[in-house]
């Protein structure tokens, strides 16, 4: 479960829709609020009064979710029998301006010279940290670094480093929560 929208109470909902089937979540960069509209869906009553429930696109920590598929689900018991009914619904959300997005990230220079610092550089939001691992492709830690001061730069000495081809795991966080994440190639010469 993403997020869980409260109903407003005295009345049993029976149908879920939704007037859209894609959201354009928008969010300032800098400091992670919502900019643009909210996510509409409806549900039914058992007057057949349409009652419309708004969504930010931010999951249950409070955080904007990842652009994909999502299901919109109304759990309700069936009139008469009692049964529980499912009923759902998909749609798909499709950021903009996410804050978490480490889209565009890139090490420089790559490949590094070894007894260089290596530098990998991503977009600043104020409201995440970020921090970053590097492995080598056999999956071994061999390094971190974090970004407190939020210069949009992680910075990597290669002293101790065997030459040879990393993976850097980027990771937007937000208290112990992953906000978003990549990872990027990098490469180590003598």
């Amino acid at each position: 479960m993403v997020a869980q929208l409260a109903l407003p109470g005295g009345s049993r909902y029976n149908s879920l829709g939704l007037p859209e089937t894609s959201y354009g979540a928008k969010y300032d960069s800098r400091t992670g609020q919502v900019s643009g509209g909210l996510f509409q869906m409806n549900v039914t009553d058992e007057q057949g009064n349409l009652v419309p429930l708004y969504w930010d696109g931010r999951n249950a920590q409070g955080l904007p979710v990842t652009s994909g598929s999502y299901i919109a689900e109304l759990v309700y018991r069936a009139p008469g029998s009692g049964s529980r009914v499912v009923e759902s619904k998909s749609f798909v959300v499709i950021q903009a301006g996410d804050g978490a997005n480490l889209d565009g990230s890139f090490a420089a220079p790559n490949p590094a010279l070894r007894g260089a610092d290596l530098l990998l550089h991503y977009p600043v939001s104020l409201q995440y940290d970020c921090v970053a691992r590097l492995y080598t492709l056999n999956g071994e830690l061999v390094a971190e670094a974090q970004d407190r001061a939020q210069t949009g730069l992680l910075r990597f000495s290669t002293d101790r480093l065997a030459s040879g081809v990393y993976c850097a795991k980027l990771e937007k966080l937000s208290g112990g929560a992953v906000a978003a994440r990549t990872t990027v190639k990098v490469a180590i010469v003598r």
